[in-house]
């Protein structure tokens, strides 16, 4: 990784809030899984997610379908062209939206979602995407 680059991504996990960034750090470093793997997580997180919103009315389904759709749309749209430390990025966001036990809690309160998509927004605005920034 060149010098630039190196510099970009430390300051966008600089600017990713303290309480997430050494998980976001961890899934930024593990290896990099195929685009259909990462779509297939993301397809059973959703029904995990939609099932739960079924059962406990407190789950935002409406803001867990914006961030599966957001990050999908990274993986079929910007994936293949992507260099490798933005492929990381994006996959760092998808893993940290599908782990549960990330920094709030995805179904733990109604506010669960919101350092998912909070991430996820910093990724879309480091990838030049600001048509896919979520609204929390």
């Amino acid at each position: 990784m060149n010098s630039q680059r190196e510099r970009e991504i430390e300051i966008l996990f600089e600017s990713v809030p303290r309480a997430v960034r050494k998980v976001v750090r961890g899934f930024y470093d593990l290896p990099l899984l195929s685009k259909k793997e990462l779509i297939s997580l993301l397809e059973q997180y959703a029904i995990r997610i939609q099932n739960a919103a079924e059962y406990r009315g407190d789950v935002d389904a409406h803001l867990a379908d914006c961030i599966s759709l957001c990050c999908t749309s990274l993986l079929r749209e910007q994936w293949d062209d992507e260099a490798l430390e933005s492929k990381r990025l994006i996959q760092a966001a998808c893993l940290y939206y599908v782990e549960i036990d990330d920094g709030d809690g995805d179904m733990a309160s109604a506010n669960g979602l919101d350092d998912d998509a909070k991430l996820l927004n910093f990724v879309v605005e480091h990838l030049g995407r600001p048509d896919l920034t979520i609204r929390i």
